[in-house]
């Protein structure tokens, strides 16, 4: 059996969906690089500090099959401790205004969402 160490649960997951306009690809590609920077002080707690280093990016195009997408859905999947779930309204417009001032003059014709997904540690398992 392995243990899973801290890190491996207090690393957040980012998933990045987007419509691929021609221009959003760029777009996307900047934003990526800088959503670690974004992510990781608005996710870190008083018990543990999370290092934009363990943050995994995901980043992929919507498909024809998608039905309603947006321009932007951006999904955080993070380890549900107390600290965060109680906080989650101010860590998210943390993470919003960082996402807004990342993208630009581009913020305001991109229509989107930020969802920050508290998941209980006993719903991670290593494989």
């Amino acid at each position: 059996m392995q243990y899973i160490t801290m890190e491996e649960v207090e690393m957040p997951i980012v998933q990045v969906r987007y419509k691929n306009d021609g221009q959003m690809n760029e777009i996307v590609r900047s934003l990526a690089q800088v959503l670690p920077e974004i992510v990781a002080p608005a996710m870190s707690t008083d018990s543990y500090k999370v290092d934009k280093k363990n943050i995994v990016v995901n980043v992929d195009e919507v498909s024809d099959d998608d039905v309603n997408p947006r321009d932007l859905q951006i999904m955080i999947i993070v380890e549900a401790t107390e600290g965060r779930t109680q906080s989650l309204e101010g860590r998210k417009n943390v993470i919003l205004q960082g996402i807004q001032r990342s993208l630009g003059e581009h913020a305001q014709d991109i229509k989107g969402f930020v969802w920050i997904l508290p998941i209980p540690t006993t719903a991670l398992g290593q494989i």
